[in-house]
């Protein structure tokens, strides 16, 4: 349990108000302690951090197994978002610390960005701006007809709360929505969208968005041998870690179209 006076230690970048973590808690422990750190912390670290009770620290913050051992009177690691990737769970495990994240965090709005996104890439708005200086109209200001979002197809990489949540929006478009997801059996369906293989939802996608955690099954889970099977129209959204990509291979796949 944690103590009446307990410290909190808020490791940050991000942000530059914590009201509304103080008032939740000094609402429930009046005589707390709160210290900041940016992600430089280590001179923290060896001034207080056997002290910290519980540590609120944002997704970016690297908090390794070295880190976690020193903080011997630590209740509690939360997260400010999703995803553990930068946080050593075992070694966490292993000291009897739970960490959490926020479940959902921001789900409705990288929905509408994968929505926007997909959108952009069907209908670029903006390119009229151009087009319309040199008075071309109807057919003559577009460069290539594309099909309606609702004739188009969606696949879904990570199948969790926001990956359903983005599949859902979709299907409101009327998109026909695949996900691969290796919690479920390809050839199951699940709220109406299909659950296939990652090589079959490559290759049959209009869009590809991509919506799993970064661990060592995630990593580098999509390189050029993936964007192969991709259609050469296919459009790739990310907007989970970067490192679930191959960066290299991305960059070559987009120099080559």
């Amino acid at each position: 349990m944690v103590n009446n006076n307990p410290l909190f230690w808020i490791i940050d970048e991000e942000w530059s108000n914590y009201d509304i973590e103080k008032e939740i808690i000094k609402k429930y422990y009046p005589d707390a302690s709160i210290k900041y750190s940016t992600y430089d912390y280590k001179a923290d670290l060896k001034e207080w951090g056997d002290e910290v009770d519980i540590l609120l620290a944002q997704v970016y913050a690297e908090i390794p197994g070295d880190v976690i051992r020193r903080l011997k009177s630590c209740k509690g690691i939360a997260l400010f978002g999703g995803g553990y990737d930068r946080v050593d769970t075992e070694a966490a495990a292993k000291m009897e610390i739970p960490v959490t994240n926020v479940k959902n965090y921001c789900k409705e709005d990288i929905a509408e960005y994968v929505i926007d996104a997909m959108l952009h890439s069907n209908k670029a708005l903006n390119s009229f701006n151009d087009v319309i200086k040199e008075n071309l109209w109807g057919l003559k200001a577009i460069n290539k007809l594309q099909n309606r979002l609702n004739e188009q197809k969606l696949f879904v990489i990570g199948f969790g709360r926001i990956g359903q949540f983005v599949a859902k929006a979709a299907r409101r478009s009327g998109m026909e929505v695949y996900a691969y997801d290796p919690r479920y059996k390809s050839g199951e369906e699940k709220d109406n969208v299909k659950i296939v293989g990652l090589e079959k939802g490559l290759a049959i996608a209009d869009f590809t968005t991509i919506h799993c955690n970064l661990s060592e099954k995630t990593k580098h889970m999509l390189g050029m041998k993936e964007f192969l099977q991709m259609k050469s129209t296919g459009v790739l959204i990310n907007t989970a870690r970067g490192a679930i990509l191959k960066e290299n291979e991305l960059l070559e796949a987009v120099e080559k179209k």
